[in-house]
């Protein structure tokens, strides 16, 4: 046999191996690539957890500081991957990262400064909201899977400083403190309402679940209504909650309409208040015009009349498109965000890493990898192997 038939013979048997089923996929991602990765090449040795990597995904990467928000999605990566029983070093990495924001990031009376230099200085001291929701994620679930009591004690006091110092004359909470922007925002609310339903699965504190219920009576009220028969959540309001004129009060993003898809069946399941129209309307509103037609990507940006603002597709509005299909009963669609996740962001990639934006043809434009990103790729995954697998 010639070596040019060997070869189209190897390529005929190489083509004939079968993609492993997606389940498979994912969790080999995860457990032999992504999470040992990250729990090395991503640790710091000045403490903590990186911030980003280079696009060759070598440490450190481009930014020169630390938020405050990363180390705590990282801290609830790698509680989570402990909770899946992952064989490698979980509770050491999501341990580094506690250590390093109660080292460096507190603040007086439960406050979190918002950013840091790399090796630990407040070079930002703004409380922000959505910082201290995401520091709440992270302490539940490290308590959830060590029964150690601080991480709990850290999320009950980070939400009494929200509820003392933050709570705002017109309902909700005030984003930041000091005030940086005359806008009222859904975003921190919305993860807000994530951490509370966290902390009250981890804690079973129904006062917990109550704040979780107003937060989204909130949104629901002030940012979400039905407009040219579509279901729309707002970004941005003005101080009072109400609309905005300008044309930023007219952009919306279909990956929050996923992601509230989501978390409103998340409260349901928890509180047992089922509010079916929202949930569906949102999901309706980002599967209607919220994917581009080109290669099924989320749009990062379209207007409330459904045009699309901006083309681009970053990786966390895909995993949670894939997680509003898997909720509302469509596995088919579930599969085939999937594969689009693995196709243009983690498949392309650096072993373990991901690309983060595509452009309207699905090319790749992003300059850096966010660790960021591995809390919604694990927030997808998760739900993926806990109602599929």
């Amino acid at each position: 046999m010639g070596e040019a038939q060997e070869k189209l013979n190897d390529s005929q048997a190489h083509a004939a191996v079968p993609t492993p089923p997606m389940t498979e996929r994912i969790r080999d991602w995860l457990a032999d690539s992504a999470l040992p990765f990250w729990a090395e090449v991503g640790r710091d040795p000045r403490g903590g957890l990186h911030e980003d990597l280079t696009l060759e995904a070598t440490a450190p990467g481009p930014s020169d500081f630390k938020r405050t928000r990363v180390q705590a999605r990282q801290m609830y990566v790698y509680a989570a991957a402990h909770d899946m029983d992952w064989d490698g070093p979980a509770l050491t990495v999501a341990e580094d990262a506690y250590r390093f924001l109660m080292s460096h990031a507190r603040l007086d009376g439960g406050a979190w400064a918002r950013r840091l230099s790399p090796d630990g200085k407040v070079i930002d001291d703004t409380v922000d909201l959505y910082d201290l929701a995401f520091v709440i994620y992270g302490m539940a679930h490290l308590y959830k899977v060590t029964d150690d009591p601080e991480p709990l004690a850290m999320a009950r006091q980070t939400l009494e400083f929200i509820t003392a110092h933050l709570s705002h004359p017109m309902g909700g909470f005030h984003e930041t403190k000091p005030k940086t922007t005359s806008h009222r925002l859904q975003n921190p609310h919305m993860h807000l309402l994530e951490a509370l339903l966290a902390l009250y699965e981890a804690a079973g504190d129904r006062r917990v679940l109550r704040q979780a219920t107003q937060i989204r009576d909130l949104i629901l009220t002030e940012m979400m209504s039905r407009q040219s028969g579509h279901m729309i959540l707002l970004e941005r309001a003005d101080d009072h909650w109400r609309t905005l004129t300008t044309p930023e009060g007219r952009t919306i993003e279909p990956g929050h309409h996923f992601e509230w898809t989501w978390l409103l069946a998340e409260h349901a399941r928890l509180s047992g208040q089922d509010i079916p129209e929202h949930q569906h309307g949102l999901y309706e509103t980002a599967t209607t015009w919220g994917l581009n037609s080109k290669n099924g990507l989320v749009y990062d940006e379209i207007t409330t009349q459904g045009r699309c603002v901006h083309a681009t597709s970053r990786c966390w509005t895909v995993t949670e498109a894939l997680r509003s299909h898997l909720i509302m009963g469509h596995q088919d669609r579930a599969e085939a965000m999937a594969e689009r996740l693995f196709q243009y962001y983690l498949d392309p990639a650096p072993t373990g890493t991901w690309r983060d934006q595509m452009d309207a043809n699905g090319q790749a434009i992003c300059q850096r990898i966010p660790a960021s990103t591995f809390y919604h790729l694990m927030t997808a995954f998760s739900a993926w192997l806990s109602l599929v697998d």
